[in-house]
């Protein structure tokens, strides 16, 4: 079971929440209820979204042996919070930290690093799938569907294969397991 120190715990709410504000930003402009409206879809959808693939990534790494925890980048929460007020919502730059990984006893492998990188994205399509049949059921209206989107966003933007994004992880162990993965990524992004 992995442990969080209490540090670890309160970055990793610290960037949940700013992100949930940013992609909350472009309804102010709508009033002050349908920005709290959409700020509470997303810090619920985030829970998944963020958290999740955070998570999916420490789970897999411990897998491996590693030591990991998860790290705020302070200039990427202001730059969240920058772009999305900026560009009214539009544009979020999604990247308020991430989850670092020591090996134990022996080095990691490319593969085993690609993996680990692999799973968080993988965890966003899987929720984003589980949402998408919520959705078909009638269950949950317009929180399965912010749910989905915020899913699906994040897959498609961590798979990008630029350091230091997953995708580049990927990418550099296996380029078809990238493609194939970000291809879905990005289908399910523009047919959902």
């Amino acid at each position: 079971m992995p442990r969080f120190s209490r540090s670890e715990l309160w970055e990793l709410g610290l960037a949940w929440f700013v992100l949930s504000l940013s992609f909350s930003f472009g309804s102010i402009w709508f009033g002050l209820r349908h920005f709290a409206f959409e700020l509470a879809l997303n810090l619920l959808g985030l829970l998944t979204a963020f958290a999740g693939h955070e998570l999916a990534h420490k789970f897999a790494a411990e897998r491996y042996g590693c030591i990991s925890y998860f790290r705020l980048w302070k200039i990427g929460l202001i730059l969240a919070l920058v772009f999305s007020f900026i560009s009214r919502g539009a544009f979020v730059f999604a990247a308020p930290g991430a989850v670092y990984f020591i090996p134990l006893y022996r080095t990691i492998t490319r593969r085993e690093e690609g993996i680990i990188s692999l799973s968080g994205p993988l965890a966003n399509l899987a929720f984003s799938l589980v949402f998408y049949s919520l959705l078909l059921l009638g269950v949950g209206g317009v929180f399965s569907y912010y749910s989905m989107k915020l899913n699906l966003w994040l897959a498609g933007f961590n798979l990008i294969p630029f350091d230091p994004l997953d995708g580049a992880k990927v990418f550099r162990w296996n380029p078809f397991i990238w493609a194939s993965t970000a291809a879905a990524a990005w289908i399910l992004i523009f047919v959902l």
